[in-house]
């Protein structure tokens, strides 16, 4: 299977089903994405991606909170079913788009725009970025979102 049809069937399974209720739905997601969290392990560029796996203060796995929330505008966070919804792309991505054998073409690798220390991963097929921490001998997950157009062409 190609990687574009495996970016799709990725995609197509985040999707809500019409037969699913919200909170059904919400249990697949989260169990598909805490499953690659805690039982895979990806790499960039040779090391280790460390995700932040503690239960916060929502009590929610921090990485699982943060990629499926956006900013509110008043300090917290809101529910995003953008984010939902493509937050199983972060693991595709990883692991058959940017690993030591595979650049897909679609693939922009760059410094972040706001952070030197940060770098953003930006897949142009679905308009998706993640952002990592580069560490001396593993790299930080610090989130991954769907570009909507508002004034997120940094990433680009």
């Amino acid at each position: 299977m190609t990687n574009i049809l495996k970016c799709r069937q990725i995609h197509d399974d985040s999707l809500k089903k019409s037969d699913e209720t919200h909170a059904e739905y919400h249990k697949r997601i989260k169990n598909e994405f805490l499953y690659n969290v805690f039982n895979n392990e990806y790499k960039f560029r040779g090391k280790p991606i460390r995700f932040k796996k503690y239960v916060n203060q929502n009590k929610e796995v921090e990485c699982f909170y943060h990629i499926t929330t956006e900013d509110n505008g008043k300090g917290g966070r809101r529910l995003s079913i953008d984010r939902y919804e493509s937050c199983l792309l972060v693991f595709l991505i990883l692991d058959e788009c940017v690993c030591d054998k595979v650049s897909c073409q679609c693939i922009t690798i760059k410094t972040d725009y706001n952070n030197a220390e940060k770098i953003s991963i930006y897949c142009s097929k679905y308009n998706y970025v993640i952002i990592l921490k580069p560490r001396k001998n593993s790299v930080d997950f610090i989130t991954a979102f769907p570009l909507n157009g508002n004034g997120e062409s940094k990433y680009l």
